[in-house]
């Protein structure tokens, strides 16, 4: 959700019908990128451990998201894009081999 409104702000475009766009697979941008993609792009350079962490633990690194937007509207989760995302989940806070999720969860996108 925020990613999507981090969007729109910076291109001043609706929402709602942004949101549209993307859940039928016309608009892709890194702010809403599942995490599974970036951990793709990333074992094209890296092959060792990762650890993974739910995304508010951000604010343990950088002050950057206490500033949120006040102006969010609220999208509903475009399903195709947190498919692989939700498997990672029960990986919070454990490190494992970048390379056991990659074979792993390979499949679960297409």
């Amino acid at each position: 959700m925020s990613g999507v409104n981090e969007y729109c702000v910076q291109q001043n475009l609706d929402v709602k019908e942004t949101w549209d766009l993307i859940n039928k697979g016309q608009v892709h941008d890194r702010h809403f990128t599942p995490q599974y993609v970036w951990l793709m792009h990333l074992y094209r350079f890296y092959k060792g451990d990762i650890t993974i962490r739910p995304f508010d633990y951000i604010s343990n690194i950088t002050q950057v998201h206490l500033h949120k937007s006040s102006s969010s509207v609220d999208v509903p989760v475009c399903e195709p894009y947190v498919k692989a995302d939700r498997h990672l989940i029960k990986y919070y806070n454990q490190t494992v081999a970048l390379e056991e999720l990659i074979t792993r969860y390979k499949n679960v996108l297409s």
